[in-house]
């Protein structure tokens, strides 16, 4: 999944996700395998099962962090029965506060070359099933026209 937050020509952010079979998901979030190693029997068909691997995601403010965060959720909402789990890998603190958002379980840590990689995973349901989300889903908004 590739999104890109665009505006009259000019770029604003962008998120990109691959869709992994679960194996290679497990390898990947385990340290057990580098995202660099991935070959394309790797993907996921849409026939079957598939991982969400969070792996690049870039806004140049909140609000169109925002926006790229609601349109990934709306995604997974919209495939949540092909999708088993989501997870990522974050060195950066930015990197930590989508995965935050996310709510993604820290997993895993891993050294290399004096910096901490850390792994994070969640089963579709506990994405999806959190506080967070349900305030979003099912939260009253005012409504003009039921004031009318």
């Amino acid at each position: 999944m590739f999104l890109v937050g665009e505006c009259d020509d000019q770029f604003f952010g962008m998120f990109f996700a691959l869709r992994l079979k679960p194996k290679i998901f497990q390898k990947l979030i385990s340290f057990e395998m580098k995202i660099k190693d991935i070959v394309s029997e790797d993907f996921a068909t849409f026939e079957e099962d598939g991982c969400n691997f969070p792996f690049s995601f870039f806004a140049y403010n909140e609000k169109i962090a925002s926006l790229l965060y609601i349109r990934y959720y709306a995604h997974l909402i919209s495939h949540q029965n092909d999708i088993q789990e989501i997870g990522a890998i974050s060195i950066l603190k930015g990197g930590e506060k989508l995965i935050e958002k996310i709510h993604l379980k820290h997993f895993k840590d891993d050294v290399v070359d004096d910096l901490t990689l850390k792994s994070y995973s969640a089963t579709i349901n506990d994405v999806l099933l959190n506080e967070d989300v349900l305030k979003v889903v099912f939260g009253s908004q005012d409504c003009v026209e039921e004031n009318k």
